[in-house]
């Protein structure tokens, strides 16, 4: 379990309802990929090196949340 929250209007929430991909946490952490500047992926994500991937749950075309994936073993 990830402690932290997302408030909806955060760059990461944008991100995930606007475009619906996951977002690959080792190319935030090193600055690459084609995500733009406001992504904003918090600190409870960025700083835990077990978190992996996120990706949004969509229902009905709106973000209904996002599930984190872990580094597999």
């Amino acid at each position: 379990v990830v402690p932290g929250a997302v408030e909806p209007d955060a760059g990461l929430a944008r991100y995930l309802a606007g475009q619906g991909r996951v977002v690959d946490l080792d190319e935030v952490r090193e600055g690459r990929g084609d995500y733009p500047a406001g992504l904003d992926a918090p600190a409870f994500l960025t700083d835990d090196p077990r978190a992996w991937l996120v990706v949004p749950l969509l229902h009905l075309e709106r973000l209904a949340g996002f599930i984190v994936v872990e580094r597999p073993l």
